[in-house]
Parts: C-alpha cells; structure tokens; sequence
C-alpha cells in the first residue's frame, strides 16, 4: 500500500479532529463552521476569506450590526450592493430599479407574498 504524502496525511489528521470535536459538541457547530470557512476561501480567496468571513458574522445576525467598527461598515458597504432611491420613490419602483424585481408585476407579486 502506498502512504498518502505527508500535507494529505495531515489534512486527513485535522478532518478526523474536527469530526470528534464535532460529535462530542454538536451545538458548537464545528464541522459547519470548518466547511463555511473552506468554502470561502475558494469562493472568496484565501487574502478575503476573513473579510468575508467578517461580513458575514453581521448578516447572518452572529453579532449586532451596531457593533461593527468603522472599518467593518466599510468593508460591508463595499462587499454589499446598495441602491439609493428619493423618498417619493414606491417600493415598486425600488424594487424595480434595484433589479430586485423584473418588472411592477413581478414586484407586485413578490409583495403579495407569491
């Protein structure tokens, strides 16, 4: 039998870590957070991998928005799309120019909730 080379043993290693970690604890959601993380770096790169990681502690509600240091809002702001409408913009219209809808129809059903 061959042996595995050494940088795939020790991946092996950390995997079966992180799998009893996770079975003695499953509320602490490790294997999830493992696999979110490794995601991210090949989605995100491995030089923005915590930025996005940072980002998305506040969208998913982990920490308080209003926590956020100045340097994360900026980061957010720039890692999210945003729009500015007038105030006398309808929310059709919003969704509409924001590209959340196609059209007033499909914004009008998105509101009705179908």
């Amino acid at each position: 039998m061959k042996s595995m080379p050494y940088n795939a043993n020790k991946r092996r290693e950390k995997i079966e870590q992180l799998m009893a970690e996770h079975k003695a604890d499953t509320t602490a959601r490790k294997a999830q957070k493992a696999l979110a993380e490794e995601v991210t770096k090949i989605v995100h790169g491995d030089d923005m991998s915590g930025s996005a990681t940072d980002v998305t502690k506040y969208l998913t509600g982990q920490v308080f928005i209003g926590e956020a240091s100045e340097a994360e809002l900026a980061l957010i702001k720039k890692e999210i799309p945003s729009a500015s409408v007038s105030a006398d913009c309808s929310i059709i219209d919003a969704l509409v120019r924001t590209k959340l809808a196609s059209s007033n129809y499909d914004a009008r059903r998105l509101l009705a909730g179908g």
